[in-house]
């Protein structure tokens, strides 16, 4: 029994080029800050540390030749290390092993390409877009329409 519904095509995936070009000297820097603001602040501005170790590798990375961004901030993050804190003390640790993807999950959420948006014209809705699919009159099914055929007038 075959039925006449278009077929999926996925989109052509385009290679995805990672550089880093960060050095041992500001990796230095940025650890040395690190370690010394969690230190003298008894681990309580470790998000900040946190934070600026991201923010350090974030911006000496590049995809596509293009600068990421690290958004994120030792505020944003200081609520939750309180409460991970907290649950980790409750639970005698075991709550660690959902620390380390929460803390990733934060921090790849706010990490994202630094590419400028340029100001696009209105256009109006639909316009040069072809229809994914169209009703035959045979059948009333879906049948899948190329982009040559979509272009052709009926």
């Amino acid at each position: 029994m075959s039925t006449n519904q278009p077929v999926p095509v996925p989109a052509p995936m385009l290679p995805l080029r990672f550089r880093f070009n960060g050095g041992a000297g500001s990796y230095f820097l940025v650890g040395l800050g690190s370690a010394l603001l969690t230190i003298f602040t008894f681990n309580l501005a470790t998000p900040w540390a946190i934070c600026m170790y991201f923010r350090w590798a974030v911006q000496h990375t590049t995809v596509n030749g293009q600068p990421v961004r690290f958004t994120g901030t030792g505020l944003g993050l200081f609520g939750l290390w309180i409460k991970w804190w907290l649950l980790m003390f409750v639970t005698l640790g075991i709550y660690s092993f959902w620390v380390v993807p929460s803390l990733m999950k934060w921090i790849i959420e706010r990490t994202e390409l630094a590419v400028p948006v340029p100001p696009q014209e209105a256009v109006p809705v639909g316009a040069g877009l072809a229809p994914r699919a169209q009703i035959s009159p045979a059948i009333d099914q879906p049948v899948a329409v190329s982009p040559q055929t979509a272009q052709q007038s009926y």
